[in-house]
């Protein structure tokens, strides 16, 4: 299945020596049937080449179709859902303003099973998710 999505992470604060750093992120993105809005918020921790990243993230998910790759959010699965999510990772920065990272986040989804919970209802599962990025900073 593929999975991609294009954003826009600029640097909100910054510390001097760069050991910290908060990023703002946005962007928009394609799953094998719907388009999908992802934002959030990262802390950085370490040096300026090389964060240790958490965070928190959400994603609009336009109106899915049977097979789509986000149907397991939802079992009724056919209109547009927001996904929120806890995330870390590792983020490498070169002299040259390349930038590699990867991340891990985990995604509460319906559980499959339909076992409901009185309280909360459908009872619902963690799924994790790890993901690759490459980009340029300027």
């Amino acid at each position: 299945m593929v999975f991609f999505s294009v954003n826009y992470l600029p640097t909100i604060i910054s510390s001097p020596n760069g050991a910290f750093s908060i990023k703002g992120r946005i962007g928009v993105g394609m799953s094998n049937k719907s388009i999908h809005f992802p934002h959030g918020i990262l802390f950085g921790f370490g040096s300026r080449r090389h964060q240790f990243e958490i965070g928190i993230q959400g994603a609009v998910i336009t109106g899915l179709a049977d097979g789509d790759i986000f149907e397991f959010l939802h079992s009724d699965g056919k209109t547009a859902r927001y996904s929120f999510s806890p995330t870390v990772g590792y983020r490498l920065i070169s002299k040259k303003g390349f930038t590699f990272n990867v991340n891990m986040l985990v995604i509460s989804a319906e559980n499959a099973s339909g076992i409901y919970h009185p309280i909360v209802g459908k009872s619902r599962e963690l799924s994790p998710w790890f993901g690759v990025g490459l980009g340029y900073a300027f």
